[in-house]
């Protein structure tokens, strides 16, 4: 948000180097590498952000290359596979407001257009009254309202919220590009799986 209303200054872009980097060592791996796609679409969509957000990610990506490189110097050595995502919008809402059982759960139970996992994995229950309050005030007054500051959020947040759609994530998997190292982790057949995490 900083960012969006004009603090283009090398103090941001220390704190957010720094933010991306504890969240790194604390293994939070698809946190980190989400954030940097985010970023990335900022870059991209909001023009006045780029220069800010290129010196930021060369900075968290050298601060975190003691991580990142032993991971890029294995990339070819092991087979991903896609492990899954939301199948529907609906499965999205309902993850929001309904409490899953896993041993019934439809969605999350070999439906999910790759290897299942735990529906923990992908439920985000926050009730009813939590899920309206997060579409009125996030998605209606924070991004689409005409008076909305964060307006340009719009775009990066829509394109991070498509990639959750497992047939979309999937066609993403399984192109030959860099961001494709977000859906490693260890319950795949990887042979260096310490030097990812």
């Amino acid at each position: 948000f900083r960012l969006l209303e004009g603090d283009h200054s090398w103090p941001w872009t220390a704190l957010m180097a720094i933010l991306l980097f504890i969240i790194w060592l604390q293994g939070s791996y698809h946190q980190f590498a989400w954030l940097l796609v985010l970023l990335a679409a900022m870059a991209v969509f909001i023009p006045r952000t780029f220069w800010t957000i290129l010196k930021t990610g060369l900075i968290t990506c050298l601060v975190c290359a003691f991580r990142i490189l032993p991971a890029i110097l294995a990339y070819g050595s092991y087979k991903q596979t896609f492990i899954n995502g939301y199948p529907s919008l609906f499965s999205v809402w309902d993850a929001l407001v309904n409490v899953p059982d896993p041993l019934h759960y439809t969605y999350f139970n070999g439906n999910m257009l790759g290897d299942a996992v735990g529906v923990w994995e992908l439920t985000s229950f926050v009730g009813l009254l939590g899920a309206v309050f997060l579409i009125y005030f996030g998605i209606y007054r924070g991004l689409l309202h005409r008076q909305s500051p964060y307006r340009s959020l719009l775009i990066p947040l829509g394109i991070i919220f498509l990639l959750t759609l497992g047939s979309i994530f999937k066609l993403v998997i399984a192109l030959p590009i860099p961001l494709s190292l977000l859906n490693t982790c260890c319950c795949t057949n990887c042979r260096y799986p310490c030097l990812i995490w």
